[in-house]
């Protein structure tokens, strides 16, 4: 599931915050049925796509703090980007 939202957030060229509009706006739109089963599966989709926004937001931090620690050495550093690498 976390591999839909990334894959989503490259092909649409979200922003972060576009990407967390667009899980929250279809977590909001998920209805709860009668049904145990579905219910159980759309908590559990739920639950996916905020464990992704985590993921997203932890790796950004992650980024920020490389860069921060090792900005004097100036050999590199690294950026997060919601477009996939695709060899040449």
């Amino acid at each position: 599931m976390v591999e839909h939202w990334l894959a989503i957030a490259a092909t649409d060229h979200l922003t972060r915050d576009a990407l967390r509009a667009r899980v929250l706006r279809r977590r909001d739109q998920v209805q709860l049925t009668e049904d145990v089963t579905g219910q159980a599966r759309q908590q559990q989709l739920i639950r996916m796509a905020d464990r992704a926004i985590a993921a997203a937001q932890e790796i950004e931090q992650l980024a920020a703090a490389f860069n921060a620690k090792y900005k004097a050495y100036a050999l590199f550093t690294l950026e997060v980007t919601r477009t996939p690498y695709v060899p040449a």
